[in-house]
């Protein structure tokens, strides 16, 4: 139950692509392992490992999992387990795309000696396959760049932003057949789509706990075993470090079990009508621009997931979004998502211009932050329904029709959001 204009209203969740809500059966889970003596903890660990195997399809005897504490920290020892591997005179090369969310961008760029190529998109999230295997050619297979070699290719299995799904077995066949390991990113694919590591010959992949159902502070890393390139005890102490939260692996446990039970293609049907319910209402509306594959009949919108990104003509983003927490009880999340380098191509930002915004925000950040360039974004999940996706669209309805001045009438044009947001009425009660 939140506060609104009109009183108290149940909560309106569609930011699930930032964190799922999470359920009684899972609660009722981290209460009981809570009680449990400590000797059965790895006892229950094994049991996840199980599950999570099972789940994603990583038979364990083909895959090492490593408990993490999120995505990030996943990709992090994939990142470090390259810088053990280097030679002296190596220079690796690191392929992602410009869907990438930060966590799959950042780890890369501190590699010693290293170079990252981002892979181009269209404007509805797919990746140029062409490009892709051309560059890893190049490098990899005809030597055109000395002793560069691609080690890595890194993607998002689903775009936090467009909602796209990635052609993993394209990008897997294409990578591999470079010489090259493929990572993929599962953050935000896990919870709505089925994926097959080992029929997707995934090398590397990595996901949270707390996008899936589950608390926050579990994740892990699902590696072919011996890719990892840790010395024994590095190793077992990375495996020990992960598996001290017992109550996060527990929770993340159950919350793929139930998921598994459900069924993953009754999930991602359930979602997508909500979906395609959203997007066809926000076509309709004056004044609103959707992001991503919006043709509802296209053969390629069965490959987009749950997440809809938008933006309205007339309202700041970072208001719009407090309007509709204000008027419907609604969380939603505005801005670039960690995502800035695919929010700048799909707003065609300018590079003066983003480059602009980039010095500002170092030296007033303050002043700058919320007056970024950026959009609206909703996500559903499997605790959401219709009614839900009539709340969105009445209220936004609402927000539309309130008087805007010239002055954020201008900004919302350009995509910025204001330089801050004004508290509402609920805020001043």
């Amino acid at each position: 139950i939140v506060p609104t204009i009109e009183g108290l209203r149940p909560y309106v969740n569609l930011d699930n692509a930032a964190s799922t809500p999470t359920f009684l059966p899972i609660w009722d889970t981290y209460c009981k392992v809570l009680k449990q003596p400590g000797e059965n903890s790895q006892e229950i660990i094994n049991e996840v490992r199980k599950i999570c195997s099972n789940f994603l399809n990583a038979p364990l005897e083909k895959y090492e999992i490593i408990f993490t504490s999120n995505t990030t920290e996943a990709i992090n020892l994939v990142a470090l387990s390259l810088t053990r591997s280097l030679r002296e005179k190596d220079e690796p090369v690191i392929i992602n795309t410009v869907l990438e969310h930060h966590s799959n961008d950042l780890p890369f760029r501190y590699i010693p000696n290293s170079t990252l190529i981002r892979i181009a998109i269209d404007d509805e999230g797919f990746i140029d396959l062409n490009e892709l295997e051309s560059t890893l050619k190049e490098y990899n297979i005809d030597h055109k760049q000395g002793n560069k070699r691609v080690k890595i290719v890194a993607v998002s299995g689903m775009s936090n932003v467009l909602g796209t799904y990635t052609d993993l077995r394209s990008i897997s066949r294409i990578t591999h057949q470079n010489n090259a390991h493929l990572l993929v990113d599962g953050a935000q694919i896990v919870a709505h789509h089925q994926i097959d590591i080992n029929d997707l010959d995934i090398d590397y992949f990595a996901f949270s706990g707390h996008k899936n159902y589950a608390p926050f502070g579990s994740g892990a890393l699902i590696a072919k075993k011996r890719h990892l390139k840790f010395e024994g005890n590095e190793l077992d102490e990375i495996f020990s470090s992960g598996e001290e939260n017992v109550l996060g692996i527990a929770t993340m446990g159950k919350a793929l079990f139930l998921l598994k039970k459900i069924g993953m293609e009754i999930v991602e049907e359930y979602e997508k009508d909500l979906t395609r319910r959203t997007i066809k209402r926000l076509n309709e509306i004056k004044d609103v621009e959707v992001f991503g594959v919006t043709d509802l009949n296209s053969t390629k919108f069965n490959n987009r997931g749950s997440i809809v990104s938008f933006s309205l003509k007339k309202v700041p983003h970072n208001i719009a979004a407090k309007e509709l927490a204000e008027y419907g009880g609604i969380g939603i999340r505005s801005g670039c998502f960690c995502a800035h380098i695919l929010i700048q191509q799909i707003l065609k930002i300018q590079k003066i211009r983003s480059l602009g915004a980039q010095m500002t925000s170092i030296i007033i950040p303050e002043k700058t932050r919320m007056l970024l360039p950026g959009l609206l974004r909703v996500s559903f999940g499997i605790e959401n329904d219709k009614t839900d996706v009539e709340t969105l669209l009445k209220t936004i309805e609402t927000v539309m029709k309130k008087p805007r001045s010239q002055i954020n009438k201008l900004l919302a044009q350009t995509y910025n959001g204001t330089f801050s947001v004004p508290k509402t009425k609920t805020e001043e009660k």
